[in-house]
């Protein structure tokens, strides 16, 4: 039996009937009832259908209207878009913000081809109502909808009173008030001076305020004469237009420059630059991230340079650009800059030293140190003083001076006895206010009492203050 042998058997019974005997005991009648049973079961097994397919969603209508034809009914049209939809389903709303009702069921039981157009006429509708749709496309799947679409019962009320409000380089702005509870949207018209044809400039959705609204016509050239004008839309059509509101653009706003960098040059100070590539700026200005204004000028060219100084070290600083004409003012993104850390305090270092006189043929005694200690390089000499008495007067040589000359005020400067040498001192003496090493000081005594003394002959005390970067 080739049904039953395409799957195993399991009992004795099978393999009975697969052999042609009966189990014993077993009558015809019997027999015959277990062969079609197992016949039966081996078609089964290998005779079971397929699963149906799962149907396919439809496609939602396209080019849906809604239209007041007459003054007591409705026109919906509509495309198909699917090839498998099982009917049409129109539901409609008394105004806006309704629930929605199912209203008609259109049956398409030959499933036209797609692009088949459709209409439906609603009639006895009350006169100056609004009334919305909506149209879905049915099949086993569920349903896919259009958008609502709604219906004015006649035309919209002309929009009146355009101003403009404001000019600016690529578009006007202006307002108009309305009387009209129809109107779905606003078309913008422009056109140039003369008899140029008045040019579609964009629609807006009616978002009306106290009974005026607000918007602009848009990507205009700049330094041109147009003018203005409005007109409200809804499903019936257009309105009258407004009246019509005229100027002239202005320039073109320069162009905001490019590759604005900046660094730290030292703790204090920051160094921006930027390249300039508009030619109709009249005015640029540098500004802080707080929008404080810190330099200004007029038009600049190519790549420009500016530093700041007396900023804090350490510390996060923002700055941008605004470059401006009478069309208006281009920015800069922002650059942060974080100045560099103050160095660490320099150290300071005293040391003193005896110095012996000194004996010259014909001069007075002098005192001669050559300063040289084993400091780090970049070391120099803040000050220094002479350990003598308050009488005494210590006159410090210039370099390259006589010492015949000492005491003369083009060879040497007086510093009295105790007192440190002061920078502008230092600076007098070996054109440094911080002289660096080695250094070769000189000095002769003078009292101011006239008696010199021991002094003459004795070893002085000096200290000097050494700075360590």
């Amino acid at each position: 039996m080739p049904l039953i042998s395409t799957r195993p058997f399991h009992t004795r019974t099978h393999l009975a009937l697969a052999s042609g005997s009966l189990p014993p005991g077993a009558s015809r009648p019997i027999a015959a009832m277990i062969t079609c049973l197992a016949v039966a079961a081996a078609f089964l097994l290998v005779s079971t259908p397929p699963a149906l397919a799962a149907t396919p969603p439809t496609a939602p209508p396209t080019n849906f209207t809604a239209t007041r034809i007459f003054t007591d009914a409705n026109e919906l049209t509509w495309t198909d878009a699917s090839t498998n939809e099982k009917y049409f389903e129109i539901e409609t709303k008394d105004g806006f913000n309704k629930p929605w009702v199912k209203t008609w069921t259109t049956f398409d039981p030959a499933a036209p081809p797609t692009g088949k157009r459709y209409s439906q006429m609603i009639k006895g509708l009350p006169e100056n109502r609004v009334f919305c749709y909506r149209v879905s496309a049915v099949n086993d799947a569920g349903r896919q909808t259009t958008g609502e679409k709604c219906a004015a019962p006649a035309l919209p009320a002309k929009p009146f009173n355009m101003t403009i409000d404001r000019i600016w380089d690529s578009s006007i702005e202006f307002k108009f008030e309305t009387a009209s509870s129809w109107t779905w949207s606003y078309k913008v018209y422009t056109k140039r001076a003369g008899d140029a044809p008045w040019v579609l400039n964009r629609e807006v959705p009616a978002q009306i305020y106290d009974g005026r609204m607000f918007t602009y016509a848009r990507d205009l050239l700049p330094e041109r004469y147009y003018c203005v004008r409005v007109a409200a839309s809804n499903s019936k059509g257009e309105s009258e237009p407004s009246n019509e509101a005229c100027g002239t653009t202005k320039i073109r706003r320069p162009a905001a420059p490019t590759d604005l960098k900046a660094r730290s040059d030292s703790p204090t100070t920051v160094t921006l630059t930027w390249t300039d590539i508009s030619t109709t700026e009249t005015a640029y200005e540098l500004a802080r991230g707080d929008d404080t204004t810190i330099r200004s000028w007029g038009p600049l060219s190519g790549i420009y340079t500016t530093t700041i100084s007396g900023l804090t070290p350490a510390t996060d600083y923002y700055y941008y650009l605004r470059v401006k004409n009478d069309g208006g003012t281009s920015y800069t993104e922002q650059v942060r800059v974080t100045t560099q850390s103050a160095p660490p305090p320099p150290t300071e270092v005293t040391q003193s030293y005896f110095v012996q006189p000194t004996y010259f043929p014909d001069a007075p005694v002098h005192w001669r140190i050559y300063l040289n200690p084993n400091l780090p390089a970049g070391a120099y000499v803040k000050s220094f003083q002479y350990v003598v008495g308050p009488d005494w007067i210590m006159h410090v040589m210039k370099p390259g001076k006589l010492y015949s000359q000492c005491g003369s005020p083009d060879a040497s400067v007086p510093l009295d006895g105790y007192q440190l040498a002061t920078a502008d001192q230092l600076n007098v003496l070996y054109g440094s206010s911080q002289p660096k090493l080695p250094l070769w000081i000189e000095a002769c005594a003078s009292s101011r009492s006239g008696n010199a003394g021991n002094i003459t002959i004795g070893q002085i005390l000096m200290n000097v203050i050494y700075v360590i970067p």
